[in-house]
């Protein structure tokens, strides 16, 4: 007995359908790349202003459990005093005491190093009306400080200048009341950011 063996015909994919797959992949890519970017900036910007948040927390509940004043305050390059901008983006310092005018921390003249510093933050505007703010013992802002300390966080596509708020990437606004707790809100597409 003699079994016919068939042939089959060539394993694999036309040329044609591989043209399709990659018009398929391509018009995919084309819009998930933008959607993509945008997650990544919104999370810059989420990313930056819960640090800033926790790090304001942070100096709240170290005032209240020692008793004492501690502030945060923008940093100098060499993170060793307080900067004279308002910009928060190159970092910030949580330190005790009252920073001086020339942003000399007279605590860390005697113990070298602040509580915490925020490191530098790429990609993100973070501005503040004033240069630092402190918290007394009692939690509550200093009475030094005449206003509420407002933030803002917005994406900044350039490394330099403000940052701006959009529908796809929106920023953080958050004002801290005199008592010291913190209120948070977005921000608007075209809204202002500080600068």
């Amino acid at each position: 007995m003699v079994i016919a063996m068939k042939q089959r015909g060539g394993r694999g994919f036309s040329l044609v359908e591989l043209m399709m797959t990659l018009a398929v992949m391509a018009v995919l890519l084309v819009v998930a790349v933008p959607s993509l970017r945008d997650a990544v900036r919104r999370h810059k910007v989420t990313a930056a202003a819960n640090a800033l948040l926790a790090d304001l927390a942070y100096a709240r509940s170290e005032a209240i459990l020692g008793g004492i004043v501690v502030s945060v305050c923008t940093s100098s390059r060499d993170r060793k005093k307080c900067d004279q901008t308002n910009a928060y983006e190159p970092g910030w310092l949580v330190h005790l005491g009252l920073a001086g005018t020339d942003g000399a921390i007279p605590a860390m003249r005697t113990r070298g190093l602040p509580l915490r510093f925020g490191p530098p933050r790429d990609g993100v505007a973070i501005q503040g009306l004033d240069r630092s703010l402190s918290f007394d013992a009692m939690g509550q802002l200093h009475a030094s400080i005449k206003k509420p300390p407002k933030f803002t966080v917005c994406f900044r596509s350039s490394a330099s200048g403000p940052g701006t708020s959009t529908a796809a990437v929106p920023g953080v606004e958050f004002t801290v009341n005199a008592s010291g707790r913190v209120t948070t809100r977005g921000l608007g597409a075209g809204e202002a950011c500080l600068s």
